[in-house]
């Protein structure tokens, strides 16, 4: 998972201090119970040309997996970009860390984090951050061309740890289809 999702997720962990149920599968993949497959998309469906002005211009589900830094082990991630239901002018941003892979070794379950998105127009989107970051929001540019969704962002909280602000954080996302998005979430620990 990226530096921005690695440090969502860290943010909420106080907050959710959970543990994940198992169902006794010692796989590191992801399977039919939690909700998803790895299949991804063919052939890129054209070039599409779209506003950047809504959320549709950017909606889907995308691999946001990546190699955990301190160890080098596959951390399997997803991002599901959607509409919240009111207008094509709000959305919500998800990301959906799965706990049962190399780098998590926990349950078939997800660690979840679900943030307001607003588009800006030009491909520009405010993604509204938690009350416990630093930033209260990112703006960030995102572009589909095909199936990929390619994400930027200014490195204002030095996430590299780097002493640099002014870093631009950039990376592709496969498209993923024909995967279950209710994603399964862990248990939380009383």
């Amino acid at each position: 998972m990226n530096s921005f999702a690695i440090s969502c997720v860290l943010v909420m962990l106080p907050l959710l201090i959970a543990g994940c149920h198992s169902n006794d599968d010692d796989s590191n993949e992801p399977d039919a119970e939690a909700g998803l497959s790895t299949e991804t998309t063919g052939e890129s469906d054209g070039d599409t040309q779209l506003t950047g002005n809504e959320i549709s211009a950017i909606a889907g589900l995308w691999d946001y997996s990546e190699l955990a830094p301190q160890d080098g082990e596959e951390d399997v991630a997803y991002l599901l970009i959607e509409s919240d239901g009111s207008s094509d002018n709000a959305g919500l941003f998800t990301v959906a860390d799965y706990d049962q892979d190399a780098a998590g070794n926990g349950g078939n379950c997800y660690y979840t984090l679900s943030l307001p998105l607003t588009p800006l127009g030009e491909n520009q989107y405010r993604l509204d951050l938690p009350a416990s970051d630093p930033v209260e929001e990112r703006i960030m540019t995102m572009t589909k061309n095909g199936n990929v969704l390619t994400i930027s962002y200014l490195d204002e909280e030095d996430q590299n740890a780097n002493g640099e602000t002014t870093d631009i954080f950039t990376k592709d996302h496969a498209e993923l289809t024909g995967i279950d998005t209710a994603f399964e979430p862990c248990a939380m620990r009383h």
